[in-house]
């Protein structure tokens, strides 16, 4: 047999924790002191309750020390069509077009989902005229980009 460097043999180490498990336990149904300790290290939100002469924990985290969940950040819908598309088919113009028929809130989704608020301005913007501004800049600058690389 190997050991694992603590003098215990892999072989032994489940009967080993196995025995600690139940001296804890039985040690736990017999000291009320003891129980209240074990309670608290473990994080429970009672004190463990004997059933039978047998120690059992009440499972429940504890809330003292752990840390608080962030709440998640939400996340926009996305647009209600791709302006890269659009203005594939239609052009500068007709996409400016399409884009006016749209809502403010639809606007930010456009901006949103296409990563287009490089400077963190668009998204505060109180008028759509700007929004619309801000797209189609960004869709005519990003479907030009590579052009130099293409043969005329």
């Amino acid at each position: 047999m190997t050991s694992n460097g603590a003098g215990v043999a892999h072989d032994d180490l489940a009967a080993v924790l196995a025995n600690l498990a139940t001296v804890v336990a039985e040690e736990a149904a017999r000291n009320n002191g003891f129980r209240a300790r074990l309670s608290e290290v473990l994080g429970v939100s009672r004190p463990l309750a004997t059933v039978d002469g047998e120690a059992e924990a009440i499972a429940r985290p504890a809330t003292a020390g752990a840390a608080k969940p962030q709440p998640k950040r939400g996340r926009r819908a996305p647009g209600p069509w791709d302006p890269y598309t659009v203005y594939a088919e239609v052009g500068e113009t007709g996409l400016t077009e399409r884009l006016n028929e749209l809502e403010l809130e639809q606007l930010r989704d456009i901006v949103a989902e296409h990563g287009m608020n490089h400077d963190g301005k668009a998204m505060r913007w109180k008028t759509a005229d700007r929004v619309v501004g801000r797209i189609v800049e960004r869709v005519v600058d990003r479907a030009g980009k590579g052009d130099a690389f293409r043969s005329a």
